[in-house]
C-alpha cells in the first residue's frame, strides 16, 4: 500500500484504460500522493480537472520568483529562479575581468538573477543583478569551447538591458530532497519534499530502475522505461562506414544506462547497449561518413554501440485514462491503476492549451493554424479564404493573428477564432507584398471559407493554489 494518502476524489481509474490493464482495474478511487502541496515558502499553482491536479507553476514566495529545482553550488537541490539574464559579456578581447549580464529588453519585469555558465551535469551558481548603463566599449563573449570573440550584442545594443552581478549565496534559495513511495510490488512515485513542507510528485518510480517514464513501444505495448535510457536517432553512427546507429545519453551517473530508446520512422523500440565508444560518425552533405565532434561541446555526449532490440523487456506495463467531462485531462496509470502523471488537456476530442484573454483562462485548440491573411475571394483582398494544408479537414479550428501583448510567462489568446466552413471553388486572389493578385487554382488545392467564432466557445480554467 502507499505510505501516505491519496486524492482520488471518487473518480474511476478504469475509464479509458487499455484492454491489457482492465483485469486489474476496479471502480475504486486511485491511491496516490497529491501531485503538489504548497509549503510555507514554495507555492504550487495549477488546474484541477476531473479531480486531477495539473501543476503549472512553482513560486518561491519569499523571493517573489518562479523557480525550478536544480543542484546549486553547495551541492544541495534548491529552487532556483527561472527568469534570468541569458548571457555574460566582457569589455575586453581576453574575456577576463568582471562580466556584464545581458537580457533582452521587454515590457515584463527585468531579471533579478543571472546563471553562471555551467555544463549539463554541473551545479548552478547564481548572481544577484543590479541594473547598469549600456557600455560604450566593444563587447566580447565566450563560446562553448572557451574562445573569446566579438559578441553579436554589439549589433543591437538598444535591444538589451545590462546588469552587474554579485554572487548570491546558495543557502538563500529553498532546499528540497527526493523521496520515493512504493506499493508492495516496488512500483510507485518519486516525490520532491521541500524543507518548507512542500511536496510534489515527479513521476513514476521503480525500485529496480529508478525514475521511469511511460513510452509506447512497437510490438511490446506501453511500458514504464527508465528515464536515464539512451536515445537513438538517424544521424549518428558508431562505425566508420555509417552502418551501425549509435546510442547517446547525457546521463551524469558514471554507470551507463541499461537500454536505449530508438524512434525511427513509425517504430519506437527498446535496445540493449553495447560498449561505450569515444568516436561517433555522421554523413556529410556529400554522403561521406566521417567523425564528428560532440554536438554540444560544453557537455560531451556519452555514446554507445547499439545492441539488439529487446522484445520482452522486464518493465511494468503503463496505462492511460481520461478524467473529467467536457474538459478532461489524460493521465498515466500503473498496471494496478495508480495515477502517476497528468498530461494533455482536451475539450471533447480536441487537445487544448491554456490561454489568457480579458483576465480569463480559456483552453483553446492546440496547434491551430493561423488564418486569414493571405488568400481572398475578391479582387480587393478583403474577404478571406483558407487553403487547406497539412491534412486539415473541414471543421478544423483556425486562429486569427494575435495583436495582444504577451502576458509575461503566459500565452495570450488570439483576437479571433474560426472554424473551417463550406468548400470554396471560385477564383482566388493572393496578397503579395501589399498587392492583390489573382492566382491560378491547381486541381489538388482546396479552399474553405472560415467562419468566425467567439472565444467563449472554449471551456475555461481556473488557476488555483494547490494545497
Amino acid at each position: 500500500m502507499w505510505s501516505w494518502g491519496g486524492i482520488g476524489r471518487g473518480v474511476a481509474v478504469c475509464a479509458g484504460a487499455s484492454a491489457m490493464l482492465l483485469a486489474s482495474c476496479t471502480d475504486t478511487a486511485p491511491k496516490f500522493g497529491p501531485f503538489a502541496q504548497s509549503g510555507t515558502r514554495i507555492v504550487y499553482e495549477g488546474y484541477r480537472v476531473g479531480g486531477i491536479e495539473v501543476v503549472v507553476t512553482q513560486t518561491d514566495s519569499l523571493l517573489g520568483e518562479r523557480c525550478q529545482y536544480a543542484v546549486a553550488s553547495d551541492g544541495v537541490m534548491r529552487c532556483l529562479p527561472t527568469s534570468t539574464a541569458f548571457q555574460q559579456v566582457y569589455d575586453n578581447a581576453n574575456c577576463n575581468g568582471p562580466a556584464l549580464w545581458v537580457s533582452w529588453r521587454d515590457e515584463c519585469s527585468p531579471p533579478r538573477y543571472g546563471v553562471h555558465p555551467a555544463g549539463y551535469c554541473e551545479p548552478r551558481t547564481l548572481s544577484k543583478l543590479t541594473a547598469t548603463t549600456p557600455p560604450s566599449a566593444m563587447l566580447y563573449e565566450l563560446t562553448f569551447d572557451g574562445t573569446c570573440e566579438v559578441s553579436s550584442v554589439n549589433d543591437t545594443l538598444a535591444a538589451f538591458d545590462f546588469f552587474t552581478g554579485e554572487l548570491a549565496p546558495a543557502d538563500g534559495f529553498a532546499a528540497a530532497s527526493d523521496s520515493f513511495e512504493h506499493n508492495t510490488d516496488g512500483i510507485g512515485v518519486a516525490v520532491r519534499l521541500g524543507q518548507d513542507g512542500s511536496k510534489r510528485v515527479l513521476g513514476a518510480h521503480d525500485v529496480r530502475y529508478g525514475r521511469t517514464v511511460a513510452r509506447d513501444l512497437t510490438d511490446v505495448g506501453r511500458r514504464f522505461v527508465p528515464s536515464d535510457a539512451g536515445w537513438v536517432g538517424s544521424s549518428y553512427y558508431s562505425d566508420a562506414s555509417c552502418s551501425q546507429l549509435a546510442a547517446w545519453t547525457f546521463n551524469c551517473d558514471p554507470s551507463p544506462p541499461l537500454w536505449a530508446v530508438a524512434v525511427l520512422e513509425d517504430r519506437t523500440s527498446l535496445h540493449e547497449l553495447g560498449d561505450e565508444t569515444d568516436t561517433i560518425y555522421s554523413r556529410s552533405p556529400a554522403g561521406i561518413c566521417e567523425p564528428v565532434e560532440d554536438p554540444i561541446a560544453a557537455d560531451p555526449l556519452r555514446t554507445f554501440h547499439l545492441g539488439p532490440r529487446v522484445t520482452n523487456p522486464p518493465l511494468s506495463p503503463a496505462g492511460e485514462s481520461v478524467f473529467g467531462g467536457n474538459l478532461s485531462v489524460s493521465v498515466t496509470t500503473t498496471a494496478r491503476g495508480e495515477v502517476v502523471t497528468a498530461g494533455e488537456l482536451r475539450f471533447g476530442d480536441t487537445p487544448c492549451d491554456p490561454r489568457i484573454e480579458s483576465g480569463r483562462i480559456y483552453c483553446t485548440p492546440t496547434g491551430a493554424p493561423a488564418t486569414p491573411g493571405r488568400f481572398y475571394i475578391d479582387a480587393s483582398c478583403s474577404q478571406s479564404v483558407h487553403r487547406l494544408v497539412d491534412d486539415q479537414q473541414p471543421g478544423d479550428w483556425l486562429r486569427g493573428a494575435s495583436t495582444a501583448e504577451p502576458d509575461c510567462g503566459t500565452i495570450s489568446a488570439t483576437n479571433m477564432w474560426f472554424i473551417m466552413g463550406e468548400e470554396y471553388l471560385g477564383d482566388v486572389w493572393e496578397l503579395d507584398d501589399g498587392e492583390c493578385k489573382s492566382i491560378r487554382n491547381a486541381p489538388s488545392v482546396h479552399y474553405h471559407l472560415p467562419e468566425p467564432i467567439g472565444i467563449d466557445t472554449f471551456p475555461t480554467l481556473e488557476l488555483v493554489r494547490l494545497d
